[in-house]
């Protein structure tokens, strides 16, 4: 997925709209925040794979595994 879309996808879901819809000067700093901090620090722990040239994001098993634990958690910490 290209880090352009994927900051649209993000800044879609802070604004509630979806992410055809949002603008390009709307998705810039969602776009700035993603390759400075996110997907570096994510690439490091190797839940991601980040090209940082190509700017694409393409996700690993650890991504899986992490969503599982924390879906897992959601359960768990839910008053029933």
């Amino acid at each position: 997925m290209s880090v352009r879309h994927l900051a649209r996808i993000v800044r879609g879901i802070e604004t509630a709209t979806a992410p055809r819809n949002v603008p390009a000067a709307g998705y810039e700093s969602s776009y700035n925040s993603l390759i400075q901090t996110h997907l570096p620090q994510l690439a490091a722990v190797e839940v991601i794979l980040y090209d940082e040239q190509r700017k694409i994001v393409s996700t690993t098993p650890r991504l899986y595994q992490l969503a599982a634990v924390a879906a897992l958690n959601r359960i768990l910490t839910t008053e029933l």
